[in-house]
């Protein structure tokens, strides 16, 4: 197909790709056999620009990239390391989401374009010098969508958030910030700078219930990460639905029994309700689910003695104890809430009829209130 073949250089690829894009655009071959190549090589005429169902200004970049691309002059054409940024940067960017709409692209000559992207090596640089472009000429709305890719694909760089903050301000549309910054949560949940953007956004944009929403969304669409767990539970809070905070944090420490962050948020709602047997019931119900996570019995203990009902503490223990009667942890606080009490007399009463029960239970001290195996 070529003039010159013992002269082949990587260009080629380039001139390959130009023919290609001239055939997907007008469905017709850019050069049907090897006369047309000659004819074109000995001409200083370019391609036909034929009729195709695109917007002229479209249209005419179009071409002249392809033009570009199958320039005689094999150094003339664009560097191969640099051709798909400078194709994705001009209108595909790979993700339609992003694509610069119509309007967009009439606003800069390609030329500029080129003159933007031919010294990038990677796509984030693409990306971050065309949002920079795109706010300055005015596109701010195009800005945005390329600042929220590239920081999707580098959720760490504070640079390019400071950007999209400041273009979400230019904006002034603040459902586009929440939807924006969530999209960037949702593809990065473990990162917490984005997830502080998302909240700030929510703060100022949306009201509770909307809040909650969105981070109940993510929750769920990404349930190993407690962080996004924790944005729920205080988006609830600040909703002041006590109640719905505290069976979240319940449910959340059920799947984490070992996490002390869980725990004492868990133990700041039940306080907030101020209901007592509220939190010795929830605290029961996780004990009862992990009998080996003893921070969460002793948890219970406090929960017993703020309710300061020591025959309620005795009967909480001896449920878990004729549940679970090989629980020696269990058998102690039962021995504490016992010697609390004040009684051991009745305490090796009601722990003898255990024993006769559950044999597996070990004896009652009645010098000391001790267990004994």
């Amino acid at each position: 197909m070529f003039v010159e073949p013992t002269k082949f250089t990587k260009q080629v690829d380039v001139w390959g790709v130009g023919c290609i894009l001239y055939e997907l655009i007008t469905h017709r071959q850019a050069f049907r056999d090897d006369r047309d190549v000659h004819l074109y090589w000995q001409s200083t005429s370019n391609l036909p620009i034929m009729e195709v169902d695109l917007p002229e200004v479209v249209k005419s970049h179009l071409f002249e990239f392809i033009h570009e691309l199958v320039h005689r002059e094999p150094e003339k054409r664009p560097r191969i390391e640099s051709l798909g940024l400078m194709f994705q940067s001009y209108c595909i960017i790979l993700d339609p989401a992003i694509a610069p709409s119509v309007d967009d692209l009439s606003i800069p000559e390609y030329s500029h374009y080129r003159d933007l992207v031919q010294n990038c090596t990677t796509e984030n640089e693409v990306l971050h010098r065309l949002a920079q472009y795109y706010r300055s000429t005015g596109a701010v709305s195009s800005g945005i969508r390329l600042l929220v890719e590239l920081i999707c694909r580098s959720p760490t760089e504070t640079a390019s958030q400071r950007m999209l903050e400041e273009a979400y301000e230019e904006n002034g549309n603040g459902y586009m910030a929440i939807a924006g910054w969530k999209n960037i949560v949702d593809k990065n949940p473990n990162v917490e700078t984005v997830q502080g953007k998302l909240a700030d956004a929510l703060s100022k944009n949306a009201d509770t219930n909307i809040a909650m929403q969105v981070w109940k969304a993510l929750a769920e669409k990404h349930p190993n990460h407690i962080s996004l767990k924790m944005r729920v539970s205080q988006a609830i809070k600040d909703s002041k639905k006590t109640e719905d905070t505290v069976t979240v944090l319940k449910n959340l420490t059920d799947k984490h029994p070992n996490s002390v962050l869980l725990r004492n948020e868990l133990k700041l709602a039940l306080n907030s309700c101020g209901k007592p047997d509220r939190a010795i019931e929830v605290w029961k119900e996780l004990v009862d689910q992990h009998r080996d996570v003893l921070c969460l019995q002793v948890q219970l203990q406090w929960a017993c003695d703020a309710h300061d009902d020591k025959d309620k503490a005795i009967e909480i223990w001896k449920a878990l104890v004729s549940k679970h009667p090989s629980a020696q942890s269990f058998q102690d606080r039962l021995r504490t809430a016992f010697k609390a009490k004040g009684d051991l007399q009745v305490g090796a009463a009601e722990w003898k009829l255990l024993k006769d029960k559950y044999p597996i239970i070990g004896d009652f001290d009645m010098r000391s209130g001790c267990t004994i195996v």
